[in-house]
């Protein structure tokens, strides 16, 4: 064995770990990524049910308002009715 044997043996172990670690790092980066997703999934479904849920009390509203609308309109009917006909 020569003098820069042991030398070259190291940086040749370097050489090794090294895509070791780039690999390491890219699964890690991979997990990372797929907790976001899973986690922008979760939310998505999230604001779609509170979506959903607004979107029905809306309407329910809306009904509301109709049938407001409509009882005051036959209040004004009948409030006419009286007042036309004799006392």
């Amino acid at each position: 064995m020569t003098a820069h044997a042991p030398l070259r043996l190291a940086v040749a172990a370097l050489a090794l770990l090294f895509p070791l670690q780039l690999l390491d790092l890219q699964f890690g980066r991979s997990a990372a990524l797929q907790t976001q997703i899973a986690q922008l999934q979760l939310r998505e479904q999230q604001l779609l049910t509170i979506n959903q849920q607004q979107a029905q009390q809306l309407a329910i509203q809306d009904l509301d308002l109709k049938l407001l609308a409509s009882a005051q309109r036959e209040l004004a009917d009948e409030t006419r009715r009286l007042l036309r006909s004799p006392r």
